[in-house]
């Protein structure tokens, strides 16, 4: 009798023990679930669904943006919308998924004009935006800090699909030596990042670098070109 009592404790013992387990990985699964619903699609259907965007308290780094991108998993200040023109090389025209039109000023970017003012390298920055950035593909617009500046311009940075990855239209243009890092005023989430491309553009004399004292604290010095 006290053999029986004995596996039927240590029986017990092994079921609750499982039990736990199970409650435990119940838990686990729950979390993801959470996770998942947080990092969505985001597709954005008006302007009003922009402006509803908050502020993160702990918005993902640069590496764990670009990751979480890659999975297709979009956090809640980042909206999905697709390009439906290249204005020049520091602003695009985007489409909402009401067919709203949206003018977007990439944050941290200035590039030499190429509108109304015709600057040097102006026509070669809008060329590389409209090589990375086609009519018709799907972009993702990283918001941080004030969503538009006193033109209306919805601000942000740009992340767009290169091959199987996904790089960030802002730092790749600054590696070229198309363009310089500018109005850093409240939006300064990857300014480091930008800061490293642009060293590296000026490190090797690309582009606007190329000549000195062409790139100024206030924009380009066209006299220099002309």
């Amino acid at each position: 009798m006290k053999k029986l009592l004995m596996i039927l404790l240590i029986s017990l013992g092994i079921f609750m023990s499982g039990c736990e387990d199970v409650e435990f990985y119940s838990n686990q699964s729950s979390n993801s679930n959470e996770e998942n619903i947080i990092l969505g699609s985001n597709d954005i259907a008006s302007t009003q669904d922009i402006k509803n965007i908050e502020e993160p308290e702990n918005p993902l780094d640069y590496a764990e943006l670009k990751e979480s991108l890659e999975n297709g998993q979009v956090p809640d200040y980042v909206y999905k919308v697709t390009v439906e023109r290249v204005v020049d090389g520091d602003t695009m025209k985007l489409k909402l998924e009401n067919g709203e039109s949206i003018r977007i000023r990439t944050l941290l970017l200035d590039t030499p004009e190429d509108t109304k003012e015709k600057q040097y390298l102006g026509d070669v920055a809008t060329q590389f935006a409209k090589d990375k950035l086609k009519e018709g593909d799907t972009v993702y617009v990283e918001t941080d800090g004030p969503l538009q500046d006193n033109y209306d311009r919805y601000l942000g940075y740009l992340w767009y699909q290169d091959g199987d990855e996904i790089k960030m239209y802002n730092e790749e243009i600054l590696k070229e030596g198309l363009a310089r890092v500018a109005y850093i005023k409240k939006g300064v989430r990857h300014l480091d990042q930008l800061y490293d491309a642009q060293y590296e553009a000026k490190d090797q004399k690309l582009n606007v670098w190329s000549i000195n004292g062409y790139v100024t604290k206030y924009g380009f010095n066209q006299d220099l070109v002309n």
